[in-house]
């Protein structure tokens, strides 16, 4: 995992708010991308410039290490 995968998987574990946005989504990988790049826009605009490099994070794997520690095991896609 690259830096900007860690720090979205960090930032999604720490904040339940979007951690129960992600669970509803599980599933739906569509959805699921869709969620992951507005939590990423909301931290970008916190710090009032990009500090998550949206080109750098993989979403895949996003989605299955989150499925895994949310008890929703997922294979992701290919």
């Amino acid at each position: 995992m690259n830096w900007d995968t860690k720090e979205v998987s960090l930032i999604v574990e720490s904040n339940q708010n979007y951690y129960t946005k992600l669970q509803e989504a599980i599933g739906n990988e569509l959805y699921f991308m869709v969620i992951l790049y507005v939590i990423i826009e909301n931290e970008n605009e916190k710090e009032g410039r990009p500090r998550i490099d949206m080109t750098e994070v993989n979403g895949n794997e996003v989605y299955v290490s989150f499925c895994e520690a949310a008890g929703n095991e997922q294979k992701g896609w290919k």
